[in-house]
């Protein structure tokens, strides 16, 4: 990583070097692996001590991310800490809570408001991440909700949750895309997806 920080980005060396590194080791040992969960354990704590390095937030957004994976040995765990990296570098303030945590969560939002939340990871079953939605939303209201890495749950949250892109800087300039889109720009997104499916669908019937 510090060859690689030497060449590129701090952004490109997580998304280059970092991240692929693992799914090789994941493909040649298994997540059950002992080299797996040495390695994955320190680039936990090498993603996280980056995130505190971080400068301070500069921008009006707070994002609540619902961790959803089961641990840092869960192969999705790294992208997840790559992505709350990138958000806090792009200037939003980031806190991650376990979506298993229901118990004193309006207490903490009520502290530190979101704008919007991440559901990551795909460990935790459907409805506990329900549950710990309907109290999200209790605490500070309907906020936008999108999905990393992670099928669209069942009850209220699939119809208005969004799915990020599986890159963690795509899904990071994605989610921050999406909230500076003005509500006309939000109608003519829409509109313009409802014309792609009709169109499809015409073409279908001839």
């Amino acid at each position: 990583m510090e060859a690689a920080l030497a060449l590129r980005s701090l952004e490109r060396s997580v998304e280059e070097v970092l991240l692929p590194t693992f799914d090789e080791l994941a493909s040649r040992n298994g997540i059950e692996s002992a080299p797996w969960a040495f390695a994955a354990r320190w680039a936990d704590g090498w993603l996280r001590r980056a995130q505190r390095l971080s400068p301070a937030p500069a921008r009006n957004i707070s994002v609540l991310v619902g961790d959803a994976t089961r641990d840092e040995l869960d192969p999705d765990a790294l992208a997840v800490r790559a992505l709350e990296l990138f958000l806090a570098r792009a200037g939003a303030r980031v806190l991650s809570l376990p979506v298993t945590g229901v118990s004193g969560l309006g207490d903490v939002l009520e502290a530190h408001p979101p704008t919007f939340v991440i559901i990551a990871g795909a460990s935790v079953p459907d409805d506990h991440v329900a549950r710990w939605a309907y109290q999200a939303r209790s605490a500070s209201g309907p906020l936008p909700v999108m999905l990393f890495r992670r099928p669209a749950p069942s009850g209220s949250v699939r119809a208005t949750a969004r799915a990020l892109p599986e890159g963690p800087f795509e899904a990071q300039r994605v989610a921050l895309g999406v909230l500076e889109e003005t509500p006309g720009q939000k109608e003519n997104r829409f509109q313009s997806g409802a014309r792609r499916v009709s169109a499809a669908r015409r073409r279908v019937g001839t």
